[in-house]
């Protein structure tokens, strides 16, 4: 059986017949395969590690604006964790647009009630902790 570990940090892993199994496969494999108390603790383990990751990703992101717009735009990067890594950061600015809801429903409330839709959308929320036997 395939644990959380196996989802987040193998990219291919060899299966007993010798084929290389992607992780995507292995994704599957646990849909199909694992029970649904199984896939309740795959899904909370992998939503916590998502959140913690955006987390860092909000504390970094402006860092590495600032030094992109110090240097052109445009930097490479050397760092060493367990191996030795290369790579490149490139600043792409966008220009967008977006309707602006709030004031369209003080400037034009009866309309804005006309066109509202309502619909249902789904969360689940979920939490987890280790219990020792």
């Amino acid at each position: 059986m395939m644990i959380m570990g196996d989802v987040l940090n193998i990219k291919k892993q060899l299966t007993i017949g010798g084929q290389f199994m992607t992780t995507q496969k292995k994704l599957d494999q646990l849909v199909q395969t694992a029970n649904i108390d199984k896939q309740a603790l795959v899904y909370t383990k992998f939503n916590q590690t998502i959140k913690e990751y955006n987390k860092v990703n909000k504390l970094i992101k402006p860092n590495l604006i600032e030094h992109c717009q110090n240097n052109d735009n445009y930097f490479q990067f050397r760092a060493k964790e367990r191996f030795q890594y290369i790579g490149s950061m490139e600043l792409v600015i966008k220009n967008t647009s977006r309707f602006d809801v709030t004031q369209f429903k003080k400037d034009h409330p009866e309309l804005y009630d006309k066109y509202v839709v309502g619909g249902q959308s789904f969360e689940l929320r979920s939490n987890y902790k280790k219990v020792i036997k």
